[in-house]
Protein backbone atom coordinates (compact mmCIF):
# COMPACT_ATOMS: atom_id res chain seq x y z
CA UNK A 1 0.00 0.00 0.00
CA UNK A 2 1.08 3.91 -0.83
CA UNK A 3 0.16 5.92 2.57
CA UNK A 4 -1.68 9.25 1.59
CA UNK A 5 -3.08 10.43 5.14
CA UNK A 6 -3.62 13.98 4.21
CA UNK A 7 -5.53 12.84 1.37
CA UNK A 8 -7.43 10.39 3.30
CA UNK A 9 -8.09 13.25 6.00
CA UNK A 10 -9.36 15.47 3.39
CA UNK A 11 -12.11 13.09 2.73
CA UNK A 12 -13.16 12.35 6.21
CA UNK A 13 -13.44 15.59 6.91
CA UNK A 14 -16.18 16.24 3.95
CA UNK A 15 -18.12 13.06 5.62
CA UNK A 16 -17.69 14.80 9.48
CA UNK A 17 -19.21 17.87 7.36
CA UNK A 18 -22.20 16.43 6.31
CA UNK A 19 -22.52 14.99 9.74
CA UNK A 20 -24.38 18.82 10.83
CA UNK A 21 -27.03 17.52 13.00
CA UNK A 22 -24.78 14.63 14.70
CA UNK A 23 -22.09 17.55 15.50
CA UNK A 24 -25.27 20.17 16.74
CA UNK A 25 -26.12 17.21 19.36
CA UNK A 26 -22.54 16.71 20.33
CA UNK A 27 -22.06 20.30 20.14
CA UNK A 28 -24.18 20.14 23.85
CA UNK A 29 -22.43 17.51 25.52
CA UNK A 30 -19.13 17.12 24.52
CA UNK A 31 -17.19 20.37 26.38
CA UNK A 32 -14.17 22.20 24.90
CA UNK A 33 -11.92 24.44 26.64
CA UNK A 34 -12.92 28.23 26.83
CA UNK A 35 -11.07 31.14 28.31
CA UNK A 36 -8.16 30.33 30.83
CA UNK A 37 -7.51 26.60 29.15
CA UNK A 38 -7.05 28.29 25.71
CA UNK A 39 -3.43 29.19 24.92
CA UNK A 40 -2.57 32.93 24.61
CA UNK A 41 -0.87 33.31 21.26
CA UNK A 42 0.03 36.75 19.28
CA UNK A 43 -1.84 37.04 15.97
CA UNK A 44 0.75 38.28 13.59
CA UNK A 45 3.13 35.27 14.95
CA UNK A 46 -0.07 32.86 13.85
CA UNK A 47 -0.72 34.63 10.82
CA UNK A 48 3.42 33.57 10.17
CA UNK A 49 2.55 30.28 10.98
CA UNK A 50 -0.56 29.70 9.37
CA UNK A 51 1.54 30.31 6.03
CA UNK A 52 4.23 28.41 6.68
CA UNK A 53 2.23 24.92 8.35
CA UNK A 54 -0.31 25.42 4.77
CA UNK A 55 2.72 25.40 2.27
CA UNK A 56 4.50 22.36 4.30
CA UNK A 57 0.94 20.25 4.30
CA UNK A 58 0.16 20.96 0.04
CA UNK A 59 3.66 19.85 -0.02
CA UNK A 60 3.02 16.64 1.37
CA UNK A 61 -0.59 16.27 -0.40
CA UNK A 62 1.83 16.76 -3.19
CA UNK A 63 4.38 13.60 -2.16
CA UNK A 64 1.46 11.95 -1.23
CA UNK A 65 -0.21 11.99 -4.84
CA UNK A 66 2.53 11.85 -6.81
CA UNK A 67 3.42 8.35 -4.69
CA UNK A 68 0.21 6.80 -5.62
CA UNK A 69 0.76 7.92 -8.84
CA UNK A 70 4.16 6.22 -9.24
CA UNK A 71 2.93 3.26 -7.40
CA UNK A 72 -0.09 2.63 -9.77
CA UNK A 73 2.06 3.33 -12.95
CA UNK A 74 4.62 0.75 -11.94
CA UNK A 75 1.59 -1.81 -10.91
CA UNK A 76 0.02 -0.81 -14.23
CA UNK A 77 3.88 -1.23 -16.30
CA UNK A 78 2.73 2.21 -17.55
CA UNK A 79 5.63 3.86 -19.38
CA UNK A 80 5.18 8.04 -18.20
CA UNK A 81 7.55 10.82 -17.70
CA UNK A 82 6.59 12.08 -14.65
CA UNK A 83 7.88 15.33 -15.11
CA UNK A 84 6.17 15.85 -18.28
CA UNK A 85 2.65 14.72 -16.05
CA UNK A 86 3.47 17.31 -14.21
CA UNK A 87 4.26 20.08 -16.87
CA UNK A 88 0.79 19.15 -18.12
CA UNK A 89 -1.00 19.24 -15.13
CA UNK A 90 0.02 22.70 -14.49
CA UNK A 91 -0.89 24.05 -18.14
CA UNK A 92 -3.41 27.27 -17.93
CA UNK A 93 -6.31 24.91 -18.88
CA UNK A 94 -5.69 22.34 -15.81
CA UNK A 95 -8.02 22.29 -12.82
CA UNK A 96 -4.78 20.85 -11.02
CA UNK A 97 -2.62 23.86 -12.18
CA UNK A 98 -1.03 25.72 -8.65
CA UNK A 99 1.43 28.28 -7.71
CA UNK A 100 3.38 25.16 -5.65
CA UNK A 101 3.67 23.08 -8.69
CA UNK A 102 4.64 25.54 -10.80
CA UNK A 103 7.55 26.38 -8.12
CA UNK A 104 7.84 22.41 -7.66
CA UNK A 105 8.56 21.88 -11.79
CA UNK A 106 12.28 23.06 -12.11
CA UNK A 107 13.07 20.98 -9.07
CA UNK A 108 11.36 17.98 -9.70
CA UNK A 109 12.93 18.08 -13.60
CA UNK A 110 16.32 18.50 -12.08
CA UNK A 111 15.56 15.22 -9.62
CA UNK A 112 13.64 13.46 -11.75
CA UNK A 113 16.14 10.59 -11.61
CA UNK A 114 14.74 10.12 -7.86
CA UNK A 115 11.35 10.04 -8.32
CA UNK A 116 10.09 8.00 -4.79
CA UNK A 117 9.37 10.86 -3.03
CA UNK A 118 9.57 14.74 -3.23
CA UNK A 119 10.21 15.16 0.25
CA UNK A 120 13.78 13.47 -0.35
CA UNK A 121 14.51 16.16 -3.04
CA UNK A 122 16.89 18.55 -1.46
CA UNK A 123 15.02 21.85 -2.82
CA UNK A 124 11.67 20.69 -1.29
CA UNK A 125 13.85 19.12 2.02
CA UNK A 126 15.55 22.81 2.93
CA UNK A 127 12.16 24.58 2.52
CA UNK A 128 10.41 22.22 4.87
CA UNK A 129 12.77 22.39 7.26
CA UNK A 130 12.81 26.29 7.54
CA UNK A 131 8.92 25.74 7.60
CA UNK A 132 8.08 22.76 9.68
CA UNK A 133 8.61 24.78 13.34
CA UNK A 134 5.50 27.12 12.37
CA UNK A 135 3.28 23.83 11.01
CA UNK A 136 4.10 22.50 14.62
CA UNK A 137 3.20 25.30 16.30
CA UNK A 138 -0.42 25.88 14.27
CA UNK A 139 -0.91 22.08 15.11
CA UNK A 140 0.01 22.31 18.58
CA UNK A 141 -2.39 25.24 18.84
CA UNK A 142 -5.50 23.75 17.03
CA UNK A 143 -5.24 21.01 19.26
CA UNK A 144 -5.14 22.96 22.41
CA UNK A 145 -8.18 25.24 21.54
CA UNK A 146 -10.26 22.26 20.36
CA UNK A 147 -10.00 23.71 16.45
CA UNK A 148 -10.12 20.43 14.25
CA UNK A 149 -7.05 20.60 11.66
CA UNK A 150 -7.19 17.01 10.20
CA UNK A 151 -5.19 18.16 7.46
CA UNK A 152 -2.43 20.05 8.84
CA UNK A 153 -2.29 17.11 11.37
CA UNK A 154 -2.24 14.34 9.00
CA UNK A 155 0.15 15.90 7.10
CA UNK A 156 2.30 16.58 10.07
CA UNK A 157 2.18 13.02 11.23
CA UNK A 158 3.07 11.89 7.63
CA UNK A 159 6.23 14.27 7.35
CA UNK A 160 7.50 12.96 11.18
CA UNK A 161 6.48 9.52 9.99
CA UNK A 162 8.38 9.47 6.82
CA UNK A 163 11.46 11.11 8.64
CA UNK A 164 11.97 8.62 11.10
CA UNK A 165 13.98 5.55 11.40
CA UNK A 166 12.26 4.57 14.39
CA UNK A 167 8.36 4.65 15.22
CA UNK A 168 6.62 4.02 18.23
CA UNK A 169 4.40 1.84 15.91
CA UNK A 170 7.05 -1.07 17.20
CA UNK A 171 4.76 -1.33 20.71
CA UNK A 172 2.04 -2.88 18.55
CA UNK A 173 3.93 -5.93 18.44
CA UNK A 174 4.26 -5.98 21.90
CA UNK A 175 0.17 -5.23 22.29
CA UNK A 176 0.26 -8.65 20.01
CA UNK A 177 2.52 -10.08 22.81
CA UNK A 178 0.91 -9.21 25.41
CA UNK A 179 -2.68 -10.70 24.45
CA UNK A 180 -1.46 -13.31 22.34
CA UNK A 181 1.71 -14.14 22.62
CA UNK A 182 3.22 -13.58 19.21
CA UNK A 183 6.38 -12.13 19.95
CA UNK A 184 8.83 -9.63 19.35
CA UNK A 185 12.28 -8.47 18.50
CA UNK A 186 14.65 -5.84 20.02
CA UNK A 187 16.80 -3.21 18.46
CA UNK A 188 19.95 -3.90 21.30
CA UNK A 189 19.51 -7.76 21.13
CA UNK A 190 18.98 -10.23 18.05
CA UNK A 191 16.72 -13.04 18.89
CA UNK A 192 12.96 -13.29 19.19
CA UNK A 193 11.55 -12.65 22.58
CA UNK A 194 8.14 -12.78 24.40
CA UNK A 195 7.38 -11.79 27.71
CA UNK A 196 4.91 -12.48 30.89
CA UNK A 197 3.61 -9.07 31.28
CA UNK A 198 1.51 -9.50 34.17
CA UNK A 199 1.10 -12.75 36.93
CA UNK A 200 -1.30 -14.27 34.42
CA UNK A 201 1.27 -14.38 31.72
CA UNK A 202 3.33 -16.20 34.08
CA UNK A 203 1.02 -18.97 35.35
CA UNK A 204 0.10 -19.47 31.90
CA UNK A 205 3.55 -19.82 30.87
CA UNK A 206 4.30 -22.45 33.41
CA UNK A 207 0.98 -24.23 32.81
CA UNK A 208 2.20 -24.78 29.44
CA UNK A 209 5.91 -26.10 30.30
CA UNK A 210 4.10 -28.52 32.73
CA UNK A 211 1.93 -29.75 29.53
CA UNK A 212 5.24 -29.72 27.81
CA UNK A 213 6.99 -32.00 30.41
CA UNK A 214 4.35 -34.37 31.10
CA UNK A 215 4.06 -34.54 26.48
CA UNK A 216 7.51 -35.45 26.56
CA UNK A 217 7.43 -38.30 29.63
CA UNK A 218 4.93 -39.96 28.30
CA UNK A 219 7.11 -39.94 24.84
CA UNK A 220 9.65 -41.47 26.78
CA UNK A 221 7.22 -43.70 28.64
CA UNK A 222 6.22 -44.95 25.19
CA UNK A 223 9.21 -45.51 23.25
CA UNK A 224 10.74 -47.65 26.27
CA UNK A 225 7.05 -49.67 26.16
CA UNK A 226 7.44 -50.01 22.22
CA UNK A 227 11.49 -51.49 22.83
CA UNK A 228 10.14 -53.76 25.51
CA UNK A 229 7.64 -54.69 23.20
CA UNK A 230 10.11 -55.66 20.25
CA UNK A 231 12.37 -57.67 22.62
CA UNK A 232 9.56 -59.56 23.76
CA UNK A 233 8.71 -60.39 20.26
CA UNK A 234 12.54 -61.20 19.01
CA UNK A 235 12.33 -63.65 22.09
CA UNK A 236 9.55 -65.07 21.25
CA UNK A 237 10.45 -66.25 17.88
Amino acid sequence: GVPAPTITAALEARFLSNMIDDRVDASSILGAPEGADTPSVLKDQISEDLQGAIYSAWICVIAEGLSIFVAAAEVGQWEVNLVECLRLWNLPTSFLKSDMLEKMLPTLSENQGNMQNVLLIPGIASQLQETHMSWRRIVTLCFASAIPCPCLGASLTYYDSFRSKKLPSSLIRAQRDYFGGYGYSRINEEGWFTSCWVQEHTDKLKRTARKLERGADDDTKKKKKKRKTKKDIERSC
